[in-house]
C-alpha cells in the first residue's frame, strides 16, 4: 500500500519556522527560501521530528546532488541533517531565552565571549554571557 503524502499545516510550518529563526538549519543563510524536509524521507510522516527546516539550494542539492558541479553538504544523511536540525534549534531556543548563553552569528561564525572563533556543528557549544563584544 502506498503511503499519501501529508502537507504540514500552516501552522505547524509557522511553529518550525518560528524554532528554526526562518533559516536553513544547515547552512543558516538568510534571505532564501526554505522548504519542510521529511527526514525518514516518508512524505506522510508530518511529525515535528521528522521535519527539518532547510534552504532551497540545500534541499535541492540533498534530491538531486548530481545536478551540482560544487560540493554543498553532500555528505549529508537522514541522521546528519537531524543532528543540524536538533542543534540548530536549541541554539534558537537558548538564544530566545531573556539571558542566553550564546552571543551572536556574526556572517555565519559563531562568536563565543572572550574566546576564539568556532563553527556550530552538533554538537553545540554553549558559552556564558559575562562580557559583550561588537559584531
Amino acid at each position: 500500500m502506498t503511503k499519501l503524502r501529508k502537507i504540514p499545516t500552516p501552522k505547524q510550518r509557522q511553529r518550525l519556522l518560528k524554532k528554526n529563526a526562518g533559516v536553513c538549519c544547515v547552512c543558516k543563510q538568510w534571505g532564501l527560501g526554505v522548504h519542510l524536509h521529511h527526514i525518514d524521507g516518508d512524505s506522510s510522516n508530518t511529525g515535528d521530528d521528522n521535519l527539518a527546516v532547510l534552504c532551497v539550494k540545500d534541499h535541492d542539492v540533498y534530491h538531486r546532488p548530481i545536478a551540482y558541479t560544487s560540493p554543498n553538504h553532500l555528505e549529508l544523511g537522514a541522521q546528519r541533517i537531524k543532528g543540524f536540525k536538533e542543534s540548530w534549534e536549541a541554539f534558537v531556543a537558548e538564544a530566545a531565552k531573556p539571558n542566553p548563553a550564546i552571543l551572536c552569528r556574526c556572517k555565519h561564525i559563531w562568536r563565543p565571549l572572550g574566546g576564539s572563533l568556532g563553527k556550530i556543528d552538533p554538537p553545540m557549544a554553549k558559552w556564558n554571557l559575562s562580557e559583550s563584544i561588537t559584531c
